[in-house]
């Protein structure tokens, strides 16, 4: 199994909409081929870890830094997933494939 800290290409990620599995961010990040780390619950945060390299995605847990992220960047202060969207854009323009 891929591990959520593989590469050190997490990014923290805080969205109002991530407090319920119902949430866009979710839909979003599933259909870009992101899979969820773990079977773990969602704790009700407002923030989730996104791994670029492995493509798994940890919801947030109160009090407990799943994994070292991207600028060290702390909930109060992640990304919003627009700044991720384009992140992640880029990063797919520029992915290559081992020949």
């Amino acid at each position: 199994m891929s591990s959520i800290s593989a590469g050190s290409a997490c990014f923290l990620i805080k969205d109002d909409s991530l407090v319920t599995w119902e949430g866009a961010v979710w839909a979003y990040l599933r259909e870009e081929g992101f899979k969820s780390w773990l079977k773990k619950g969602n704790y009700g945060c407002n923030w989730v870890y996104v791994n670029v390299n492995s493509k798994l995605f940890a919801p947030g847990i109160p009090g407990i830094p799943i994994t070292q992220n991207i600028g060290r960047m702390y909930p109060k202060n992640a990304l919003t997933i627009d700044e991720f969207k384009v992140i992640w854009e880029i990063i797919k323009k520029h992915e290559t494939t081992e020949d």
